[in-house]
């Protein structure tokens, strides 16, 4: 913070406007930029950041800085009565700059009251539009100032020094107003010398004729450049001319040509109407093909609408058949693996069953042979029994009897066997009626199991297997 600022009324700046430069410089540069850069055919000379041209360059500043103020800090400091109207003069002044001074953009404008007199401080970005070379709009304050329409007559007259000329007249004229004079300081010289004073005066003119001498030079210069120019013109013309009447030559030869052509094309024209009129007729009825078109294409598109119904619906039910034949699959892995699973039960059940019969069958001979013996030899027994129970029992009778007891054990022992036999019998028929029930059930291309099993056993025992199922 400067030294001559109070804090205490720094509340009391006024800020217009606080504007970020570089977004100032994208708003009104980067279209022109854009358009410069599409014409370059040189990477060189292509602009990557204007901004950073401006700052890095030493032709123009990045913004420009004014400062505004009435009087000093001896007749309009802060704390005199007149700081006031000070105040509203320098607010109407900065209210109207901008409309002032449209190639002026403003990005900072702060009126200051907290120093010792009041002041504004304004940045601007002069520019100018329309330009020829280079980028059609760029940072220039001299063709900002002639875009305003001051025009410097020289080194003592600029542009700069005719705006800043007539930006005072109208802060004058706002002082004015209300009742400020204005005191234009720097027109005497009370305390030189008469001779210092005459002098200086010299001096003055001595510049004065300079500069109108350093005028007419480069009126001069810029009337010879005119001339070349002109001259150059006239040259110019001249080849313009002589090109123009050769080609006016060309173009009498043309216009014969032409005419020789015209007459050729009469002569055509008679056969030219009547392709033409019989391309009328083929155009007609192509108007009739194209309504009959249309008709038939109207009756296709409401054909095509059906059948994306009739599709949509086929859809579906192909979306229903496909899942019923994912299920069918399903299921048949599921019989085929039941199916291998019932095989192979079914081939050991037919193992041990056959082995089983076997050997029941050969129990049940050798039980019914054993069988008859014993009722043979039991009837002989008891033919001798009656024969010889009327005779007196001697040592031979009782050894008989004897015999007979053992034969009646070994008949009793038999029918107990019998019956075992006939028991595990019953055991081995259910075994078979459970596999009979569970093959008759379970079928392959259309038949169960059981006839086959039946089939495979009268080859097994040819004449016996169908007659040992009815057996049991």
């Amino acid at each position: 913070m400067a030294e001559n600022v109070d804090p205490d009324r720094i509340s009391q700046n006024v800020v217009f406007v606080q504007r970020d430069l570089r977004g100032i410089y994208h708003e009104l540069f980067d279209e022109a930029v854009e358009e410069y850069n599409a014409k370059q055919k040189r990477k060189d000379r292509i602009i990557q950041d204007y901004y950073n041209k401006i700052k890095d360059g030493h032709q123009e500043h990045l913004f420009t800085e004014v400062i505004v103020q009435i009087g000093n800090m001896k007749d309009s400091n802060c704390m005199m009565e007149e700081t006031a109207v000070v105040r509203q003069i320098l607010e109407e002044y900065m209210r109207g700059f901008e409309e002032r001074n449209p190639s002026l953009r403003v990005f900072n404008a702060v009126l200051h009251m907290d120093e010792q007199t009041p002041h504004l401080h304004i940045d601007f970005v002069p520019f100018s539009e329309g330009n020829k070379r280079g980028i059609s709009t760029k940072v220039s304050l001299k063709g900002a100032m002639k875009a305003l329409g001051f025009a410097g007559t020289g080194r003592n007259d600029t542009e700069s020094m005719q705006w800043v000329r007539n930006e005072k007249e109208n802060l004058a004229t706002l002082m004015q107003q209300r009742g400020f004079g204005w005191k234009k300081l720097g027109t005497h010289e009370k305390h030189l010398s008469v001779y210092n004073y005459e002098k200086k005066m010299r001096k003055q003119e001595v510049e004065e004729l300079e500069r109108r001498l350093q005028d007419k030079a480069d009126t001069m210069e810029q009337q010879e450049r005119c001339m070349e120019s002109n001259w150059e013109k006239l040259r110019t013309q001249r080849k313009q001319m002589a090109e123009m009447e050769q080609s006016y030559r060309q173009w009498e030869v043309k216009q014969e040509e032409a005419e020789d052509r015209y007459l050729h094309y009469l002569s055509l024209s008679n056969e030219l109407k009547q392709k033409y009129d019989a391309l009328q007729r083929e155009h007609g009825n192509l108007l009739n093909s194209k309504e009959t078109l249309r008709l038939e294409c109207d009756q296709l598109q409401g054909d095509y609408r059906l059948l994306q119904g009739d599709y949509k619906l086929l859809a579906n039910q192909h979306g229903k058949l496909q899942d019923e034949v994912k299920k069918l699959l399903t299921d048949k892995e599921s019989m085929e693996l039941a199916l291998a699973t019932a095989k192979d039960e079914m081939e050991t059940m037919q193992a041990e069953t056959g082995v089983v019969r076997a050997e029941r069958d050969r129990v049940i001979e050798e039980t019914e042979e054993a069988k008859r013996q014993v009722t043979s030899h039991l009837k002989t027994a008891e033919d001798l029994y009656y024969k010889y129970s009327s005779v007196a029992v001697t040592d031979q009778q009782a050894e008989f009897f004897d015999e007979i007891v053992k034969i009646r054990y070994e008949k009793e022992k038999l029918e107990y066997e019998n019956q075992k036999i006939q028991s595990e019998n019953n055991t081995l028929r259910q075994i078979l009626d459970k596999a009979e029930g569970f093959m008759r059930e379970l079928k392959i291309n259309g038949r169960n199991l059981w006839d086959a099993f039946k089939e495979r056993i009268a080859d097994i025992l040819p004449g016996k297997g169908e007659e040992h199922l009815h057996r049991r």
